[in-house]
């Protein structure tokens, strides 16, 4: 990823799913350390650590699954936050 980030093909590097270790072998392995980090992570899985982690690192922690595909609808504060 590195080699195609130095030849033009891609801007920035970024891994998915990676915990606050793996981000450490990562960046020790490398030169370039990853833009972004894509995880799960929502108000109801609120993963903090890994947030600090990447915030220590400069990455930016990307969430997907905000609503836990689907799970959390019946959650009664995020149910109450959608009728309002």
């Amino acid at each position: 990823m590195e080699r195609a980030r130095e030849l033009g093909l891609a801007r920035s590097i970024g891994v998915s799913n990676f915990s606050a270790g793996e981000l450490d072998e990562v960046m020790a392995a490398g030169a370039i350390p990853p833009a972004v980090n894509q995880a799960q992570f929502s108000a109801v899985e609120y993963r903090r650590g890994l947030l600090d982690a990447c915030q220590r690192r400069g990455i930016v922690l990307e969430a997907y699954s905000p609503l836990g595909t689907g799970q959390h609808l019946a959650n009664k504060t995020v149910h109450e936050l959608a009728s309002d």
